[in-house]
């Protein structure tokens, strides 16, 4: 593993040189992940005719692309944090498991959010869904609980005016 650079502490990890190269690779791969989608957010438009353009049309597009490229944020986190675990070797038994969750699901998410099949309304409805359950959770932690309340009597609001039925 001579050829490796020094910039990775292979030479302490308990692997074969093999496994220590794909460690090194999949690291170098993240990385790379997380800078695409870095220069894809940036560069967010909507296309005219696109999924995206109806959402602005109809007012919601921003807040979609909003809560969406939280969570891309949120799993590029997870993402760094277990390339930077594997580049130093110190990876606990499950850790890497609890970041690959950390960041499947936020994507998994952000999947649903912008399905293409779905309708713009489809979509500001999930949206606002997402918002609702979030401060939901949030309403839990007692110094935050008014303030989750009044985040969830606006978004109730909001889906009475685009004429969303709420659900137990």
């Amino acid at each position: 593993v001579a050829s490796l650079p020094k910039l990775w502490p292979v030479d302490r990890m308990d692997a074969p040189p093999e496994e220590a190269l794909a460690v090194q690779q999949t690291v170098v791969r993240i990385r790379a992940r997380v800078a695409a989608a870095g220069a894809f957010r940036e560069s967010v438009v909507p296309v005219p005719g696109s999924p995206i353009a109806t959402d602005y049309a109809d007012g919601h597009g921003l807040d979609l692309v909003t809560h969406g490229l939280s969570w891309m944020l949120s799993a590029d986190g997870h993402l760094l944090t277990l390339a930077a675990a594997f580049s130093t070797g110190e990876l606990q038994a499950y850790g890497p498991y609890s970041l690959l969750r950390g960041a499947a699901e936020p994507l998994a998410r952000l999947t649903w959010l912008f399905d293409d099949s779905a309708t713009s309304r489809e979509r500001h409805q999930r949206l606002l869904g997402e918002r609702l359950e979030n401060q939901v959770e949030v309403r839990k932690l007692k110094a935050a609980r008014k303030q989750a309340e009044e985040r969830i009597e606006h978004i109730a609001k909001r889906a009475a005016a685009a004429g969303f039925t709420s659900t137990p």
